[in-house]
């Protein structure tokens, strides 16, 4: 039997997914208000889940600072609630990067909804052959290791600062030397 729409919307509004959704909203809303706009910046609520609040935070002493201050944030929050919260959990995971939090923001996300992982770069092209694979692994890992090395003077290839600053010239240009 067909009911009239508004029916259904008045019985939506007391289902439990819309009270946490309204619950969810007015969390964001209050966030900053509550702890103020510095902390604010340190900080994402990420989601309740058994009447506990997740928050991301920028760094450890963050999180530790307001691990310390949950009671009182407990105590300014729970009054301006449709359903009181037990507890918050602050943790460094999840942080987004100030780019990735700015992209959010440009997409319309107030930036405390639920947190996408931050973008990754696009993958190159998986290499064509083993012999491939190696070759990019290798080239790599020696762009890797001689970022940092100067060349010898005598032959120009990249040389660790020790050995520059023991003989003046590479390990093979210095067992070349006659002795």
């Amino acid at each position: 039997m067909l009911r009239p729409l508004s029916a259904d919307l008045q019985s939506w509004h007391h289902h439990p997914l819309h009270q946490r959704w309204q619950q969810w909203q007015t969390l964001q809303t209050l966030w900053t208000t509550v702890v103020g706009s510095q902390v604010s910046q340190h900080t994402q609520p990420l989601r309740t889940h058994n009447a506990t609040l997740y928050v991301a935070t920028s760094s450890a002493a963050w999180a530790q600072n307001l691990r310390l201050q949950r009671r009182l944030i407990l105590e300014k929050l729970n009054p301006l609630l449709p359903q009181p919260l037990r507890d918050i959990h602050f943790s460094t995971s999840h942080w987004l990067s100030s780019e990735a939090r700015e992209l959010s923001q440009e997409l319309g996300n107030s930036g405390h909804a639920f947190i996408a992982p931050p973008p990754q770069p696009p993958a190159a092209a998986p290499p064509p052959t083993p012999q491939a694979a190696f070759q990019r692994w290798a080239h790599k890992i020696k762009t890797l290791q001689t970022a940092s090395y100067h060349p010898c003077p005598c032959c120009h290839t990249p040389t660790p600062n020790q050995e520059l600053q023991r003989w003046g010239h590479c390990c093979f240009c210095h067992y070349l030397q006659p002795h």
